[in-house]
């Protein structure tokens, strides 16, 4: 384990029992903890470059008074004299000190300052720094010059005091105001990141409001900006999320609607043939019934498996690979497995062939389609001796395969329902004779599903001359 990490659970628990603590571990202490040592540096490292230009600032400003009085001593230089005149020097202000073949001469003569700094050895020409009497800072300038009687060395100097005066006044003004510029800085930066972090809150006591079923929204913020966007986002992953909610307790209802009927029948039925002195055709008749329902179930639980698995995701058959198939073979193949059923029915069902037609599909999904839809056609010709026609032709880049019969066709209100779950037309076009089980409604969703997963569509419409259409059309 880190060091680092040793030191956090180490503080951890001082933390956790101290609420300031607690409350600087948020997003908004983060961000004020890290501004004020962003703040902190920067202070810092301006104060630093403040000083060292205005020290920088005040030196260079006494270095040309230096350079004049310099220039004004040595053009009072006599020429040839062992001596300096009194009053050549420049007067008092600053010191003087004049080193030449005669001896020194000291302006102010009485300067402590001066005399330390003609004790002091010659300095070569240019400026330098000194410390002379109790350690006051002296900016100095030597300058040589030659003349008939030997060299004249001139060092004109000036206190630093006033200098470093001003600046410990603007080092302490930077040091008292510092930590309230920082304290300022924090405050704001706490406020500030309150009002920006106010809308999250806003949006996690709604989250939090929210119960299961719940159709309740976030709070969107008026800002037109990244939180309102996030806002948006998770509104609308709600409406889904309610919607999904909704369509699954309806899923669920149904279901269950349509499984009790069979059930109730069954648990009826298998009754009813236990009661003795029963009559062999009457226990017949019972069983035939009971497997009748026992079918129905079968056909009902198999449909709802493959949309719960197609719409969760799993590997369901429409995620199949897919296969170059021909759709007129496929259409035989659904024929001959309701030959049968078609017979018990009185109905015709046949195939009509145009051309032959391939298509890149899925094989097991797109029969289950095919069967759903004969299945549906069968139902409304039931008794009457009607037929249902399948055909499958190329129209442009699709395929499109029709399932056509001579029923009582789609009432106007049911045409765009048809592909929901559990959407069943009115009795009268499944249960025209015989009461046989038409069934739950899901067999036209199918088709959907299946359609959808190939990228392609399906419509359901009134047939030329009556009846019902059902055109399932896929990408070519």
């Amino acid at each position: 384990m880190s060091p680092l990490r040793r030191l956090r659970r180490r503080l951890h628990p001082f933390v956790q029992r101290h609420p300031l603590l607690r409350r600087l571990r948020g997003i908004r202490g983060r961000l004020t903890v890290a501004y004020v040592l962003a703040a902190c540096v920067a202070l810092a490292a301006a104060g630093v470059l403040f000083s060292l230009g205005l020290h920088k600032g005040l030196y260079a400003s006494a270095d040309p008074a230096l350079q004049a009085r310099a220039q004004a001593v040595v053009a009072a230089l006599p020429t040839g004299a062992t001596a300096l005149p009194s009053g050549a020097t420049g007067g008092t202000e600053g010191i003087t000190v004049v080193r030449h073949p005669g001896g020194v001469q000291l302006d102010p003569p009485g300067s402590a300052a001066a005399r330390e700094l003609a004790d002091h050895p010659p300095l070569p020409d240019g400026y330098a720094t000194l410390q002379l009497v109790d350690e006051q800072r002296f900016r100095v300038l030597t300058v040589r010059t030659a003349l008939a009687d030997g060299t004249w060395i001139v060092t004109v100097g000036s206190s630093l005091a006033p200098a470093d005066s001003a600046a410990d006044v603007v080092n302490r003004a930077l040091f008292i105001l510092g930590p309230g510029v920082l304290v300022v800085v924090g405050v704001g930066v706490w406020l500030l990141s309150g009002a920006a972090l106010r809308p999250v809150e806003r949006m996690r006591v709604d989250a939090a409001a929210l119960g299961a079923g719940d159709s309740g929204r976030l709070t969107e913020p008026d800002t037109d900006d990244q939180l309102a966007a996030l806002a948006a986002t998770f509104n609308e992953l709600l409406d889904r999320l309610q919607g999904s909610a909704e369509q699954q307790r309806r899923w669920v209802a149904d279901a269950g609607h349509e499984l009790r009927t069979p059930l109730a029948v069954l648990t009826t039925e298998l009754e009813l043939a236990a009661r003795p002195g029963r009559s062999a055709d009457e226990l017949r008749e019972a069983v035939a019934h009971a497997g009748a329902e026992v079918h129905r179930l079968s056909v009902l639980a198999d449909n709802l498996l493959f949309l719960a698995a197609e719409g969760a995701g799993e590997e369901a058959p429409v995620r199949e690979p897919a296969e170059e198939v021909e759709v007129g073979t496929l259409l035989e193949a659904s024929v001959r497995a309701h030959a049968a059923e078609a017979a018990l029915r009185g109905a015709q069902l046949r195939v009509l062939h145009e051309e032959p037609v391939t298509a890149a599909v899925q094989p097991a999904a797109l029969r289950r389609a095919v069967d759903n839809l004969v299945s549906n056609a069968l139902c409304a010709v039931d008794g009457t001796g009607g037929s249902v026609e399948l055909s499958a032709r190329r129209v442009g880049d699709a395929v499109q395969i029709a399932v056509v019969d001579d029923g009582p066709g789609f009432p106007d209100e049911f045409v765009g329902r048809a592909f929901e779950r559990f959407s069943r037309a009115e009795a009268s076009r499944y249960r025209a004779a015989g009461g046989r089980f038409a069934g739950a409604g899901l067999g036209l969703a199918i088709v959907a599903s299946v359609a959808a997963a190939h990228g392609g569509s399906v419509r359901a419409e009134t047939a030329d001359g009556g009846g019902a259409r059902v055109v399932l059309s896929l990408p070519g």
